[in-house]
């Protein structure tokens, strides 16, 4: 029933979230410009291969959790963004949606008729956003943007019924709503520094237009790549970041503290074990799974922390990183979000 409810979303705001490219892949046709990186690439409806057949909704659900409880949606078919505002929305609408199908609230009107895979990559190369697309709910095909308007409205209601108190994701609400409407509009110039397709576009119709050059010439090409180029000298940072129509959700300082600092969740618990009985760490997945061995007894252990939602608490780390090792792994056991295991 999932892959039923969320492919039209991942269809739908392409022009929302893609970061836009010139030409085309894995022989589709050439398009001098396309909303979607992912598009041509996208081959199947559903399957759990992220190298070749790739597919819109991906069934790779390892959830590096206690499986009896959790899964993880591995979504392959978004871009890969340079403005904050699109990675905003990606992860803020997709909550959404998902906590929409988990507590039954989002029904099957937008299931796309046709071909979802042909309607995935005609939706990034329309431009002009004019195409118009069936879906089983609707009497008639209807364009992207009319789509996005209708998922702005249920959003909206459904968090005002179930979490009306959820500030951060009102707001997800609000700031798509806004980028829907410029996008219906056809604004452009307002999407500059909002919509990193639109952003790309415009930033690489002036360059040719001042070479005289066109879409099919290496200038393009190259321009599309050097936009994605995360130093500070490269061109995103050069000619598009200083620009004050671009929108910013994070500070410098918090970009900053974020490469060192995790969040206060499982993240924080994982790397502060690690750090503090690193000499004892024989391996680590990382997520959930820390290995320990013990040379001098020459005992193995494995320390799970299989609920991705445990919160980051002070005190009680406080006391157990204070513990000597052996004590740590007899305190570990009495931790509801911890358990200890012999061997691997």
């Amino acid at each position: 029933d999932l892959i039923f409810k969320d492919i039209p979303f991942f269809t739908f705001l392409m022009p929302v979230v893609g970061a836009g490219k010139v030409g085309g892949d894995n022989d589709q046709p050439w398009a001098d410009f396309q909303i979607s990186q992912r598009a041509d690439w996208m081959e199947d409806l559903a399957g759990h291969s992220t190298t070749i057949h790739r597919s819109i909704h991906n069934t790779r659900d390892n959830p590096y959790a206690d499986r009896e409880k959790h899964r993880r949606v591995h979504i392959i078919c978004f871009d890969s963004n340079m403005l904050e505002l699109p990675e905003y929305l990606k992860a803020g609408l997709t909550s959404i949606l998902y906590m929409m199908i988990e507590d039954g609230d989002l029904d099957n009107r937008f299931w796309i008729v046709n071909n979802p895979v042909r309607t995935f990559r005609a939706v990034s190369r329309d431009l002009n956003l004019q195409l118009a697309v069936e879906t089983m709910g609707h009497r008639k095909a209807l364009p992207v943007t009319d789509y996005l308007k209708e998922y702005a409205d249920l959003f909206w209601e459904y968090l005002e019924r179930r979490h009306h108190r959820n500030a951060i994701l009102k707001d997800v609400v609000i700031r798509f709503r806004e980028v829907v409407n410029l996008l219906a509009a056809k604004n452009w110039d307002e999407l500059w520094g909002k919509v990193d397709w639109v952003t790309k576009r415009l930033l690489i119709e002036s360059a040719l237009a001042n070479k005289q050059t066109g879409w099919r010439g290496p200038q393009a090409q190259q321009l599309d790549a050097e936009y994605h180029n995360n130093a500070r000298e490269g061109l995103f940072y050069d000619r598009v970041a200083k620009d004050p129509a671009v929108i910013y959700l994070s500070t410098e300082e918090e970009i900053q503290r974020a490469q060192s600092e995790p969040p206060p969740t499982r993240s924080k618990w994982m790397t502060s074990i690690l750090k503090k009985y690193q000499e004892y760490v024989d391996g680590s997945d990382y997520w959930y799974r820390i290995i320990f061995y013990d040379r001098a007894s020459r005992k193995c252990w494995a320390l799970y922390l299989e609920d991705p939602t445990v919160e980051w608490d002070p005190e009680e780390a406080n006391r157990l990183l204070a513990l000597p090792f052996e004590k740590f792994l007899e305190a570990a056991k009495q931790v509801p979000f911890m358990r200890l295991a012999r061997g691997r």
